[in-house]
């Protein structure tokens, strides 16, 4: 059972790590089309061919981790689906969730209201030092 979770990670960070490629630091405005589509208060900020790229690398990506989990002992039953199925439930599942928690009002820039962030336990705090404001991260821990 664990093999087929940690398989699920690497199909899940496959598809997202495709679409940063493409995307860069625009790939949350990228998810948030495809999830929410024309109800996205972003989606006019994201151009057609944007979209079709993303698209396009999330199903290479997903044809990828198919063709990789194939040849692994136990597979996965996920291989039964097809790849684009495979996006579809990663964008209605993973992002949709993210996409809910996103406070009213925000947009692209504004910072995150990191109050509710669980701290991390003593021995790692000690290891670790805040990250500079332009990193994605709250700490680097060494």
């Amino acid at each position: 059972m664990r093999d087929m979770i940690v398989r699920e990670h690497i199909l899940a960070d496959q598809l997202e790590e495709s679409v940063v490629q493409h995307s860069g630091k625009g790939a949350g405005l990228i998810f948030d089309a495809l999830v929410n589509g024309g109800n996205s208060p972003h989606f006019a900020d994201v151009d057609d061919d944007k979209l079709k790229k993303a698209e396009n690398a999330m199903l290479h990506a997903a044809n990828v981790w198919q063709n990789e989990i194939s040849e692994l002992p136990g597979r996965h039953p996920n291989l039964r689906q097809s790849a684009a199925k495979l996006v579809e439930e990663y964008l209605g599942h993973t992002h949709h969730s993210v996409m809910q928690d996103i406070p009213e009002g925000w947009h692209p820039g504004d910072s995150w209201d990191l109050s509710k962030v669980a701290r991390l336990p003593r021995e790692l705090r000690n290891r670790c030092k805040s990250a500079p404001e332009s990193s994605p991260f709250m700490s680097i821990c060494g």
